[in-house]
C-alpha cells in the first residue's frame, strides 16, 4: 500500500463517526484523552461527546500514601502528598489488568479536589460504579461528590477515620444509601468509631455485605451493634454476606450473635473465624462457606455456631477446619450432621505431639455429599484409609493427603485406587514404586495424579503412562525422590 493510500485510509477513518466512536471509547487513560483533545477541533468535539466504553465500570479510590509511616498518621501529622485520589479499574479486576486512569495527589489534607471530580464527571460520570476509601476520613466533600455519580452502587471502606469534627446533622442532605447495593467494611481497632458515618451507607437496597473485623478492644465492640440496628431499621435482605473474624481476641458471644443476625437476613453466607483471611472470596464470587481455626483445646466456637446458626451449615458448600484438637472431634461430627449440601471439606492441623489421635471419628461421620476432601497434617492410619474408602467409595472425586504420617504405604495407595471408584483427582505425598503404574492406568476415571517416585524409574514405565495420559512430568525433589505429575488436559495441575 502506498503512502497516499495510507493517508486516504486514515482520513476515511478520521471522518467516520462510527469508527471514531469505537476507537475513542477504548481510550480511557485521562492523559491520553487530553492529548487527543489538543490535536484538532474535531477530536476535541468527539472526545467531549464520546464516553469511555472500554470497560463496563470503574472505581474511585481515596487512600493515604502507603509509604507514610502509620504511627505518624496516628499522630495526625499529614505531609505533602500524604493522600491521593485515583480513577482505577474495579477491585474485582484481575491483577494483570489493574491500572490507574488518573491520579490526584493532595498537597495537604484540606486541599479542594473539585478539579479532579469535575474531570471524572466529564469523562466517566455514568461508568463509575465503585468507591473505595482507605485510611482516610469520610469528609462531607467526598460524600457530596460521590453522590453525584448516578450508577455508584458499591462502597469499600478500609479503616476510614475522622480527622474533623463534622456535625452529624450535615449528613441530612447526603443520601446515597438507596443506591448502594454492595458494601464492604474492613475495620481495625483505631478506626472503628467511624462507623457512625459508615452505617449511613446501609440502605434498603443493599444486597452484598462484607465485614472484616480486625483486632478490636472491648471498649469499641459496640460498632457491631450499630450495624445490626441499622440493618434492622432498614429491613435489609441480602443475597450474599461475608463475615471475617481474623483475631482470637474477638469475644465469641459477639461472633455468634453477629453471625446469627446476618444469617437470618442472607441467602448465601461466608463465615471465617480464622486468621487465614486470604481464603476469603471476592464479594462477587461468594460460595456458602464456614472456615474455623480453633485457638486451643477449650475453644467451642464451632459448637456455638452449629447450635445458634444451623442454617450456615445446612447451606455450606465448603467447610474448612484448621487446628482441631481431639476434644473438638465430637463438635465436628455434630456439625457434619447439619451439613446437607457440603461438597468440599478441608481439615488441616499441625500435630501437637507424637501421640495424636487419628481422625477416624471424623471420617466415620463424613457427609455423603462431599466430593472433594483435603486432609493436611492429619494423622491417618491403615484403619483410617479403610474408613475413607468405605465412606467415599461412590462419592469422593478429588482427594488430597499431605503430611498424614504412617498411611504412606503401597498397600494404602492400592486401597485408595481400588476403593474410590469415582476418583478423578488424587494429590498425595506418598512414594509410589513404578511397579504400581499399571494400577494407575487401570483406574477408569482417574484424570490427574500428583505423587512421588524414587529416582530409578525406567523410561519404559514412563512411556506406558504417556500412552494413557496426555501429560506426564517428572521433577527432581532431592537425591532420593522425584515428583510425578500425570494429567489429562482438562485437569492439568502444575
Amino acid at each position: 500500500m502506498s503512502i497516499r493510500d495510507v493517508k486516504e485510509a486514515a482520513e476515511m477513518i478520521y471522518w467516520n463517526n462510527h469508527l471514531m466512536e469505537k476507537i475513542l471509547g477504548n481510550v480511557d487513560i485521562f492523559k491520553d484523552r487530553n492529548s487527543l483533545e489538543l490535536c484538532s477541533r474535531r477530536l476535541r468535539y468527539l472526545c467531549l461527546i464520546i464516553p469511555i466504553t472500554r470497560l463496563d465500570g470503574y472505581a474511585i479510590r481515596l487512600e493515604a500514601d502507603p509509604n507514610w509511616p502509620a504511627f505518624l498518621t496516628l499522630l495526625m501529622r499529614p505531609r505533602k502528598f500524604s493522600s491521593r485520589l485515583t480513577v482505577s479499574t474495579l477491585s474485582d479486576t484481575p491483577e494483570a489488568d489493574k491500572r490507574d486512569l488518573v491520579t490526584f495527589n493532595f498537597k495537604d489534607h484540606r486541599q479542594n479536589s473539585t478539579v479532579f471530580f469535575e474531570g471524572v464527571f466529564k469523562r466517566l460520570r455514568n461508568q463509575i460504579t465503585e468507591f473505595e476509601i482507605k485510611h482516610r476520613r469520610f469528609s462531607m466533600e467526598v460524600l457530596r461528590n460521590i453522590e453525584q455519580l448516578p450508577n455508584l452502587n458499591r462502597v469499600i471502606v478500609k479503616n476510614a477515620r475522622n480527622f474533623s469534627d463534622d456535625i452529624d446533622e450535615e449528613f441530612v442532605d447526603i443520601n446515597i444509601s438507596d443506591r448502594i447495593q454492595s458494601l464492604e467494611l474492613i475495620l481495625d481497632r483505631q478506626w472503628c468509631t467511624e462507623i457512625e458515618k459508615m452505617k449511613r451507607l446501609i440502605g434498603p437496597n443493599l444486597r452484598h455485605f462484607c465485614c472484616h473485623v480486625n483486632p478490636i478492644p472491648s471498649k469499641n465492640v459496640w460498632f457491631i451493634e450499630e450495624i445490626m440496628v441499622e440493618m434492622a431499621v432498614q429491613n435489609v435482605r441480602l443475597d450474599q454476606c461475608q463475615l471475617v473474624f481474623p483475631d482470637h481476641q474477638m469475644p465469641q458471644n459477639l461472633i455468634v450473635a453477629f453471625t446469627q443476625f446476618m444469617a437470618e437476613r442472607s441467602q448465601i453466607m461466608e463465615v471465617f473465624v480464622s486468621n487465614t483471611t486470604k481464603t476469603a472470596s471476592k464479594i462477587t464470587e461468594i460460595i456458602a462457606t464456614v472456615d474455623i481455626e480453633f485457638r486451643d483445646e477449650e475453644d467451642n466456637i464451632l459448637q456455638l455456631l452449629a447450635d445458634s446458626c444451623p442454617s450456615i451449615f445446612q447451606k455450606a458448600e465448603i467447610i474448612r477446619m484448621t487446628n482441631p484438637y481431639e476434644q473438638h472431634y465430637t463438635q465436628l461430627t455434630d456439625a457434619f450432621s447439619k451439613c446437607w449440601t457440603v461438597r468440599e471439606l478441608h481439615i488441616s492441623r499441625s500435630p501437637q505431639n507424637k501421640a495424636i489421635c487419628p481422625i477416624d471419628q471424623i471420617l466415620l461421620s463424613l457427609p455423603s455429599t462431599v466430593k472433594s476432601l483435603h486432609l493436611i497434617n492429619c494423622k491417618l492410619t491403615t484403619a483410617s484409609i479403610e474408613i475413607l474408602t468405605d465412606r467415599g467409595a461412590s462419592t469422593i472425586q478429588s482427594l488430597q493427603l499431605s503430611g498424614c504420617g504412617s498411611c504412606n504405604t503401597v498397600q494404602n495407595f492400592n486401597k485408595l485406587l481400588g476403593g474410590l471408584r469415582e476418583l478423578k483427582t488424587l494429590d498425595i505425598d506418598m512414594t509410589i514404586p513404578y511397579l504400581l503404574f499399571p494400577k494407575i492406568i487401570q483406574h477408569s476415571k482417574l484424570e490427574s495424579l500428583i505423587a512421588y517416585t524414587n529416582r530409578s524409574v525406567p523410561e519404559n514405565s514412563l512411556k506406558t503412562l504417556r500412552q494413557h495420559f496426555d501429560h506426564v512430568q517428572h521433577h527432581k525433589i532431592d537425591r532420593h525422590k522425584q515428583q510425578i505429575i500425570i494429567s489429562k488436559p482438562s485437569r492439568l495441575r502444575l
